[in-house]
Formats: structure tokens, sequence, C-alpha cells
């Protein structure tokens, strides 16, 4: 609790203050000026930026803040920016591996439900299906949600992939509820400060502009601001540097709330980890990932060999029938009595032929 209610000590930081402030105006200003233009490219390139440029921000500020957790040196703001390229890749990385195992599991319960459908036993089966995957499914999303919410701090501590995701692992099977409760009550107590900050924050904005209204113009109030936003309204110079006065506001008071999560985050994430051997986890992980790839290959094998032996069936089979075809009607001639004198069939039985009288016994 002691190092949560130290997330504060964040604002001392003015490199991670800067870096995060940055992100935040750079993401605004790039996004609005592509989505503005109305071209859908243009939108779409906007919004891949704007995320590329806040996931990048955002991880050079957790590492600058990870820098903070661990007390030692800072790096300088461009070696965060540097490092946080690799950071947010990893990131992203980790994040598709959570998707692809809630999908997996989402998977899994289709599987059982259709199993369900069987008549007769499928009243019963689905009587302990739904508890037991609804019950499996809130495990894994919760597990899922708290490993997110640690997922930054791992790579910002400079673990690999799979350090990373190693980490998770353990903190998820062993340490599940206190990981729980600590983001839980740090977001509660950032969502305290940040109501309060925000509180003065606007009250101070709306004496602001109720001051320029009296003295600048009408034109500079609060609804013409919001018709501005909203891209209803086109004002002038006044208006349009109150919006980006605004704008840098937001971004400064957002940098002060999320660097005081980010740090929250990092120390929760550096208490969980203190007494865990994540080496041996990282190696228990690998030793897993590679029994599940050699029963894949085993697998991939098996349908292999199982292949091939089809396609050599079918060639034989194909081989053969030409060759037994032809022999079919003789066969059946010679299983079918004939007269020796004129040729013609003859019943089983019969002593003279019916056609040229001649004697068959």
């Amino acid at each position: 609790m002691d190092l949560l209610l130290r997330s504060g000590e964040a604002l001392r930081n003015w490199r991670a203050l800067t870096t995060l402030m940055g992100t935040g105006v750079a993401t605004i200003v790039i996004f609005l000026a592509l989505a503005s233009s109305g071209n859908g490219f243009l939108i779409f390139l906007g919004v891949v930026l704007a995320y590329l440029i806040a996931s990048v921000g955002l991880s050079a500020t957790g590492i600058l803040l990870m820098d903070q957790a661990l007390c030692v040196p800072p790096r300088s703001i461009g070696a965060a920016l540097f490092d946080g390229i690799f950071a947010a890749m990893r990131l992203f990385v980790i994040v598709l591996i959570g998707l692809a195992i809630a999908l997996l599991a989402i998977l899994a319960v289709a599987i059982l439900l259709v199993i369900c459908k069987v008549p007769g036993l499928g009243g019963f089966l689905y009587a302990v299906v739904l508890p037991t995957c609804a019950l499996a499914l809130a495990f894994i999303y919760a597990g899922l949600y708290f490993v997110f919410a640690l997922a930054g701090s791992s790579v910002w501590s400079g673990a690999s992939i799979r350090q990373a995701v190693s980490a998770l692992y353990v903190i998820v099977t062993r340490r599940l509820v206190e990981s729980a409760l600590g983001v839980i009550v740090l977001s509660l107590l950032i969502a305290v400060i940040g109501g309060i900050i925000t509180a003065f924050v606007f009250a101070g904005v709306g004496a602001v502009i109720g001051l320029s209204a009296g003295i600048l113009g009408n034109d500079i109030g609060i609804p013409n601001l919001s018709m501005m936003m909203m891209g209803g309204f086109h004002g002038g110079g006044l208006v349009y540097g109150g919006l980006f006065g605004f704008g840098i506001l937001f971004a400064l008071v957002s940098a002060v709330l999320f660097s005081m999560l980010i740090l929250g985050i990092n120390r929760l994430y550096l208490h969980l980890t203190a007494n865990l051997d994540l080496a041996s986890a990282e190696a228990a992980l690998a030793g897993r990932m590679d029994a599940a790839k050699e029963r894949a290959r085993a697998m991939q094998e098996e349908a292999r060999r199982r292949a091939e032996e089809m396609r050599q069936r079918a060639q034989t089979q194909a081989v053969a029938e030409p060759v037994i075809a032809p022999l079919a009607p003789i066969l059946a001639a010679q299983a079918t009595p004939a007269c020796p004198a004129c040729g013609q069939g003859t019943a089983p039985g019969d002593k003279f032929c019916e056609h040229c009288g001649q004697k068959l016994v």
C-alpha cells in the first residue's frame, strides 16, 4: 500500500512528464491534422500514426519511470524514445499473445457446446459445461486483464518477450489475488486524485473563459469552443488559440495522472516479482513451449504419413482397376457352360444342346 501511495513521486520526474506531455500533444495534433482533411486514407493514416506515436511515447515514459522505480540513474529522453520503439513492439506481441489465448478459450467453449448437442446426454452435459466454462472464462479474462495491466512494466524493465511472458504467467498463477488487489487499489486511488484535479482545473478553466468572454469578446465563450470541437463553428485566431491552449492543458493534466499510474504499476510489478524465481519460470515455460512444438511436429508428421498412405492406396487401386476390368468378361464366359459344337450357351444339367441337338453328356 505504501508503494502505491508514493505514486505522486512521479511528478518529480520531469523527463517522464515532458515525454508524456509531448506524446499527447503530438498524437492529438497529427490525428486532427490528417482527420480534418475528410479523406478516408488520410484519416486511416492519422489513426496509424497516432497509435505509433502514442505507443512509443508511452513506452518511453514507462522506461523513464521504471528507472525511477529501480532507483537507477535516469537515461536521457532520446535514449528512452529509442528504447521505447523496441519496447512498444514487444508489448504489441504480448498483446497479440493474450488475444490469441482469449480466442482459443472461446473456441474450446464452442467445441464443448457442440458436444452438448448429443441426443439424450445434451441436457446433462450442458448443466456441467455451463458453470465450468463460465468460471474458466471468468478466470482467463481476469488474468488477461491484470496481465495487460502489468505487461508494460515487464517490458519496460528490459525483459525480452519470453522473459516477460514467463514473469506474467508466474504472477497470474501464483499471485493473481495480490496483483488484482494492487491494480484495483491503484486504479481507485488515481480515479479519486484525477477527479479532484479535474474539478479544480475545470473551475479554473471556467473562470478564465468567463473573464475572456467579458474582455476579449463573446466569441471566446464556452459554447463557441464546444461548437468548434464538434466542427460546427469556425472562429477567429482567439478561438483557435484557446482550443490549442486547452489541448496543452489537457495533455498536461493527463501526463500528471498517467505518470502517477505508470509509476504505481511499475512499483507493483517489482513488488510482485521480488521473491519469484523468474529464471526457473522462464526455463519451465521454454520446456512447455518445446514440448508443444514437438507434439505439433509429431501431429504434422502423422498427418503427412497418413496422407502418403492414402495417396499410395489410391494409386494402387487406379493401377489394378484397368487389369481387372478386361478379365471380367473372360471369367464370366468361363463360368457359363457352352455347346462344344455350336458354341451357344447351355443351362446347367442339359443333356442335349437346344440349338443344334449335340449330346452334351
